[in-house]
This record gives C-alpha cells, structure tokens and sequence, in this order.
C-alpha cells in the first residue's frame, strides 16, 4: 500500500517583533518538546500555541498586560 502524504505549504512572510522575554518563553516551549523527543521549531511553537487560544477572558487579561508594556503610541 502506497501512502501519500500533502506537502506542505509556506507560510505568508510576515513582520512580528517580539520582545526579549516573549522570546524566552517559545525556547523555553521548543525545549519542552525537544525533551520529548520532538524536532520543534519556533514557527511551530506559534502555531500550536495560536491553535490553544480561545477567546475568553483569559485572551483580554492577556491582551491588556501586554499592551501595558507596548512601546507604541497610544
């Protein structure tokens, strides 16, 4: 029997600055998997990570700690 797999496709190039301490913690979440035994890259990390999130209040709690410590005009 013969499988055949989808390739797959790239991602769209996209800026997104992340902060130092944001950055940290996706290593950190890479390392996780690479203990377990998995290959993780970073743009994966994120893309589980965003596959996790629901709407909530936990997402707005978040939001707004993080728009604290934005550096853009308001």
């Amino acid at each position: 029997m013969t499988r055949t797999t989808k390739k797959g496709t790239r991602g769209k190039p996209l800026n997104v600055y992340i902060r130092p301490e944001d950055m940290l913690r996706i290593r950190k979440l890479v390392g996780a998997l690479n203990a377990k035994g998995h290959r993780a890259s970073d743009s994966q990390v994120i893309r589980a990570s965003l596959r996790l999130a629901r709407p909530g209040d936990a997402l707005v709690k978040a939001f707004l700690a993080v728009t604290e410590t934005d550096g853009r005009r308001k």
